[in-house]
């Protein structure tokens, strides 16, 4: 049968399935307080959510680590995986964009589907709309690349700041308005934790998604900026370096972690409750600097994980290759696991979990999603979801099934 460039996967860049996988568990650590509680309605509010010490050092962990970072080291690796999609020998190739478009409906409808019926907390219906607006910018220079990422992505977060220090102005001066928020908080710990699949739906479509899509006006941008960020790397030459590339990655690896501690430091620093200027500008400060703490710990995670990659430490990541092969399939597994356990539909542990018992929980789903992964991909040459994104992007049905000779 022929099957031309739709037969197995070709040669794949083992450093981006690694660093797919490690976003992915990083994503699900921060996700899952989102999918054990309504910790999304904790946002510019003084509610707390977990009152055991434990649970609290580490909400602070996940808060340091994690939130921020590994959502924002996925988006550059999709900016980096559609300039590989729209390139040939590093050139844009302008006979790809049909193919991109139909690449990035699919993304948007799989996302609608997980937003909408799975879970509010999707990022696929973003990085679609995103990746539109991405082609006003494919055929720009490098520096203009840079550029732009760089004032989306700030842009974006000044932006978040100044509407989280509105958000606090009403919580220092108007408090009886934040009752409408708590309110909010109090059902959808009611609706989560017993209420039946459509009765979380309707709460989802009424109740969440109008927030969420009032979100996208910033979200969108950000996702943006990262996006061209991921696509001025890829275009640089970063992901496969000659001997100058690396000094540059030396040079990101050293300023990353520099100022990426100073400024978690000062977003832990604010998170006290301690004021430290004023709890209306501490709140915009926070917010400001996990913003950039977010995108120069990510930087540093991923140059880290190129550097351990060409030492000793290429056996330790390279089970997170399987996951990151099939990221998409992760992605939505995660999900679909984790309302189950704690949706009303499900288990119904909505709110009644400790965050230490929550973590514990990813880290067994996560093992299960290596196992997993590995096993599938000896017999088949993609995840099923990312099978379905290719048929739809060609139009052709790829070969789905390992050839005997080439499985192992």
């Amino acid at each position: 049968m022929k099957t031309s460039s739709l037969s197995p996967v070709g040669e794949r860049v083992e450093f981006l399935d690694i660093v797919r996988g490690f976003a992915l568990l990083g994503i699900f650590l921060v996700n899952i307080q989102l999918f054990s509680s309504p910790k999304f309605y904790t946002e510019g509010t003084n509610i707390e959510l977990w009152e055991h010490p434990i649970d609290q050092w580490v909400e602070a962990a996940i808060a340091l680590f994690a939130d921020g970072k590994f959502y924002t080291m996925f988006s550059i690796l999709f900016g980096i995986g559609f300039f590989m999609f729209l390139s040939k020998g590093g050139v844009i190739d302008s006979n790809r964009l049909p193919l991109f478009k139909r690449r990035l409906l699919g993304l948007l409808m799989i996302g609608f589907i997980h937003l909408v019926f799975i879970w509010s907390g999707d990022i696929l219906f973003n990085y679609a709309l995103s990746g539109f607006l991405l082609l006003l910018f494919f055929r720009a220079s490098k520096r203009t690349l840079l550029r732009w990422g760089v004032v989306f992505y700030f842009g974006a977060i000044a932006l978040m700041s100044v509407f989280m220090m509105l958000a606090e102005v009403v919580n220092v001066y108007f408090p009886e308005q934040s009752d409408v928020v708590k309110t909010l908080f109090l059902e959808a710990e009611q609706v989560y934790q017993t209420g039946s699949y459509t009765e979380i739906l309707m709460f989802r479509v009424f109740e969440e998604l109008p927030f969420v899509a009032a979100n996208y006006l910033l979200a969108v941008p950000m996702v943006l900026g990262l996006f061209m960020i991921g696509f001025y790397a890829a275009k640089q030459g970063l992901i496969s370096p000659d001997e100058a590339g690396r000094q540059q990655l030396k040079s990101i690896w050293s300023a990353a972690l520099i100022v990426g501690v100073i400024t978690a430091a000062l977003e832990q620093l604010l998170q006290g409750e301690q004021s430290l200027i004023h709890p209306v500008f501490d709140a915009g400060l926070k917010e400001f600097s996990g913003g950039i703490a977010g995108l120069s710990l990510c930087l540093f995670y991923m140059t880290s994980t190129y550097f351990l990659l060409n030492m000793k430490g290429r056996s330790l990541l390279r089970p997170l290759r399987h996951v990151g092969q099939m990221a998409l399939t992760n992605y939505m597994m995660q999900s679909i696991i984790a309302t189950s356990i704690f949706y009303g539909y499900g288990f119904g542990w909505f709110g009644h979990t400790h965050l230490i018992t929550a973590v514990g929980l990813v880290c067994v789903i996560f093992l299960g999603q290596i196992v997993f992964s590995k096993v599938w991909l000896l017999y088949f040459n993609f995840g099923p979801l990312e099978w379905l994104w290719r048929f739809f992007t060609y139009k052709k049905r790829p070969v789905f099934r390992r050839c005997k000779s080439s499985s192992g």
